[in-house]
């Protein structure tokens, strides 16, 4: 699933990664786990597990990345979680060209859409992100282990190498806070 040549086509060096979701829920994990490493990379990076950019922060983050830091919509790649109707795309990373992420669209949520380009990870199947749903809705809680964390971190770490090999290759100058 993850095309590296696709990737090639739609990082350039003035690419900056905005990677939405919240590291207190695994399935929805793999968004922060990759800011972390392109952040340790130096690449430039909304979106980690300690700064999250998810529902509760996704207006204020938004308000940043477009209004104070001034980055345009055509330089953003965002990276989220998502969920299949397939198992066969389960633990598959998936590269979208000219198509901007809906954050929240697989649980219901209704928030903006983020970037030119997306990436995304299938974490979970619709039914498997239904029975977490629920079980949060229950007070339970405790169903996020269905997703792999194993598969999330493997992918995200994969995926961050070669992020920033094509970034490096096409001028991209890292950033170190």
């Amino acid at each position: 699933m993850l095309n590296k040549k696709e990737l090639k086509d739609i990082i350039d060096y003035n690419s900056v990664f905005v990677c939405v979701g919240t590291s207190r829920a695994l399935f929805d994990s793999f968004g922060p786990f990759i800011g972390d490493y392109l952040k340790a990379k130096g690449i430039p990076v909304y979106g980690t597990s300690d700064k999250n950019v998810n529902a509760l922060t996704m207006y204020s983050s938004l308000n940043k990345i477009y209004n104070k830091d001034k980055v345009p919509m055509d330089n953003i790649i965002a990276i989220d979680s998502a969920v299949t109707y397939t198992e066969e795309k389960k633990n598959k990373i998936e590269v979208r060209i000219d198509a901007p992420i809906y954050p929240g669209a697989g649980v219901g949520k209704q928030l903006p859409t983020i970037g030119k380009h997306s990436i995304v990870m299938y974490t979970l199947t619709k039914d498997e992100a239904n029975e977490v749903m629920n079980g949060y809705k229950d007070g339970l809680g405790t169903l996020t282990d269905i997703a792999d964390v194993e598969k999330i971190m493997d992918n995200a770490k994969m995926l961050a190498d070669i992020i920033e090999e094509i970034y490096l290759e096409k001028g991209g100058k890292l950033v170190h806070e």
